[in-house]
């Protein structure tokens, strides 16, 4: 094999593990849902508990769900 030859075969499975590797990123990706409605539980006088609905849709299990809960009023 000559050295224009390696460097092509080099370039050309780059690229295919480069697609491979791109299509798993597509498929682990994971896909949840949100429910449009929030729980409020009184704990104390104090405090107030919200709870919201999270729906794993993969198969596999999803963890570090990291999340913040913003307040706005408007008026």
């Amino acid at each position: 094999m000559s050295i224009e030859q390696t460097i092509i075969i080099g370039v050309i499975s780059s690229i295919i593990a480069s697609i491979v590797f791109y299509l798993l990123m597509i498929l682990i990706k994971p896909r949840f849902a949100i429910s449009e409605k929030i729980s409020c539980v009184k704990v104390d006088d104090e405090y107030t508990d919200y709870m919201i609905k999270i729906v794993n849709k993969t198969r596999s299990v999803i963890t570090n769900v990291n999340y913040m809960l913003t307040f706005c009023v408007e008026g």
